[in-house]
């Protein structure tokens, strides 16, 4: 009987491991907040249908990678208040940059806000000159799956290009859930290991 348990035991551990040494990799599923995220995540390929993107390629291995996304241009002078709209396909991925930038000029004492369902405060700041205001758009509260009525109100004098999402080092084309992977993996492993063993028997595999 005890060498079943252990026999059982090899069986499992070499299912944990061969997604790392090249055998059939085994299928998870993910929990719902780490696929909702994914399948965000996935979505910011189609923006290129809608708005106008930017690439950076990454020098170790030459991938493509979104860099900037261009909400809103052409904004204009802006004398006493403007608003403008966050769209939820926005909203969606506006997280997972690091930066919410609103470029122009004469733009260093204006006062920018971002409202929405979750409330209305100031935006978080990086840095603002003349020139740029360097927003922190993960800030903004963004409640899972509710992405629509969002917006920026920018109150005050100066001349706005246009507002965009940045990530200086690029978002790759593909959302890493391996991390994910071996956590389960891992669970699984000690899950099988209290299923099969005894305490006796667990000390001695340490």
């Amino acid at each position: 009987m005890k060498l079943m348990k252990y026999l059982i035991m090899l069986m499992m551990c070499c299912l944990l491991v061969l997604p790392q040494t090249g055998g059939v990799a085994m299928a998870y599923e993910l929990p719902a907040d780490v696929q909702l995220q994914k399948d965000n995540y996935d979505s910011i390929a189609g923006l290129a249908d809608t708005y106008p993107i930017e690439y950076i390629t990454q020098v170790n291995n030459g991938e493509k990678r979104v860099k900037l996304i261009t909400i809103a241009s052409q904004i204009g002078m802006i004398e006493g208040e403007k608003v403008i709209e966050l769209p939820p396909e926005i909203m969606r991925v506006a997280g997972f940059f690091r930066e919410l930038n609103i470029n122009g000029s004469q733009i260093k004492n204006l006062e920018v806000y971002w409202e929405g369902p979750t409330g209305k405060e100031k935006l978080s700041e990086y840095f603002r000159s003349e020139t740029v205001i360097m927003g922190r758009p993960f800030h903004i509260k963004v409640q899972p799956g509710q992405y629509d009525g969002f917006k920026l109100r920018l109150k005050g004098t100066g001349t706005v290009t246009n507002l965009v999402l940045h990530e200086p080092n690029g978002l790759s084309a593909t959302y890493d859930v391996r991390a994910w992977g071996y956590w389960e993996r891992t669970n699984r492993y000690y899950l099988y290991r209290s299923m099969w063993t005894q305490p006796r028997d667990a000390a001695l595999m340490e």
